[in-house]
């Protein structure tokens, strides 16, 4: 082909391959394989963004329904009758005061059975900054970004309804491993590292970095931690008779087992009992005197899991605490009877959360 013909030809392909895009997009699989068809709500149930001084703004409304049938689309595949009736209502459009003005949007939709019976509702929302400008704040991109941060609001909150994959089962729309995408297993090694507070010494705070590594099975869970720590306490000795500041640097290995608590698929409670083996060195300007000792603890922890990654794997979040009992160590040699290596530690973690065994839940 001569120069002149492949500069013919190339408009055709582009064109071609434009085309061709949106079929292959539309072609894309479902996360779900349900039907669901999208409605608004009766006007009367809508809620408008209202701003004094002005007539209210219910193009809210319009820009929801645009970002859940997008949403919706990914979501369910498309069929007449649908398999589930979705009903969408703003409940609440304002703007808010917290770090800076924004403008928070609260959705419901309404997920019904063919023939209207109620299944569930599900509310999602979200909260954006609001720009402000000459005349005041800007509320067209604030509404359009509230819109779409709510729909993916929806879609994560749309995966934890128990109530809607119990129906699509009995209904025997789907089976119970395909209602969720990317099923959370309940047998899981989780690996996590983070940093916290730990209080000890003459009630002293420290930061205390920790890592961790634990196995769960239903309803139980097993953990291995350590942490470190440095925190502070008053004493004195022969070189130094006047009391100074002295500190506790302390190697805290643990053993926990006790019980966890599914909420939701993504959020877990865990309590437990356990035993840690408290090890360091005080020292005082120069001066130091090895300590060790085992202290019962009692563990809390609330983690959520944010993000499915390849495999199975999942990044989790989570708060977690412990409280030391019977945690005193002597140091003679500063003039102390007994002072606590720590008594407790709040800190913040992140981890990775692989599936282990070939079990797969069997319903929602």
């Amino acid at each position: 082909m001569t120069l002149f013909g492949q500069l013919r030809f190339a408009p055709r392909l582009c064109a071609a391959l434009a085309l061709s895009l949106p079929a292959a997009a539309a072609a894309a699989a479902p996360s779900y394989p349900v039907s669901a068809q999208l409605q608004l709500a009766p006007k009367d149930r809508q809620h408008c963004l209202v701003v004094p001084g002005d007539p209210p703004d219910c193009a809210v409304v319009e820009l929801a329904r645009a970002a859940f049938a997008g949403t919706i689309a990914r979501m369910f595949r498309q069929a007449q009758p649908p398999d589930l009736e979705l009903v969408l209502e703003v409940r609440s459009v304002e703007t808010v005061h917290l770090s800076g003005l924004e403008l928070g949007l609260g959705v419901r939709v309404s997920v019904l059975a063919p023939g209207g019976r109620l299944i569930d509702q599900i509310d999602s929302s979200a909260l954006v900054p609001l720009l402000t400008g000459e005349n005041g704040p800007i509320f067209a991109p604030a509404l359009r970004e509230a819109a779409r941060r709510a729909a993916l609001d929806f879609e994560s909150n749309y995966r934890d309804s128990t109530k809607v994959a119990g129906f699509l089962i009995g209904a025997k729309v789907a089976p119970a491993s395909a209602v969720a995408a990317e099923w959370r297993s309940d047998r899981l090694i989780t690996i996590a590292a983070g940093a916290g507070v730990a209080v000890g010494g003459d009630n002293s705070f420290d930061v205390a970095p920790t890592v961790q590594l634990s196995a769960s099975w239903t309803w139980l869970f097993a953990q291995v931690s350590y942490s470190r720590y440095s925190p502070g306490f008053t004493g004195a000795n022969a070189a130094n008779p006047s009391a100074a500041g002295a500190s506790m640097s302390t190697g805290d290995l643990g053993l926990e087992l006790g019980g966890v608590y599914r909420i939701v698929q993504s959020v877990e409670v865990k309590l437990a009992p356990g035993i840690h083996f408290l090890a360091g060195d005080a020292t005082l300007q120069g001066a130091s005197q090895s300590y060790s000792k085992a202290a019962p603890v009692l563990y809390g922890s609330i983690t959520k899991a944010i993000l499915p990654v390849p495999r199975g794997l999942r990044l989790v979040v989570g708060l977690e605490a412990r409280a030391y009992f019977f945690n005193s160590v002597p140091l003679p040699a500063f003039s102390r009877g007994e002072v606590p290596a720590a008594k407790a530690l709040l800190a913040v973690t992140i981890a990775v959360e692989l599936p282990w065994g070939n079990h797969k839940a069997d319903h929602p």
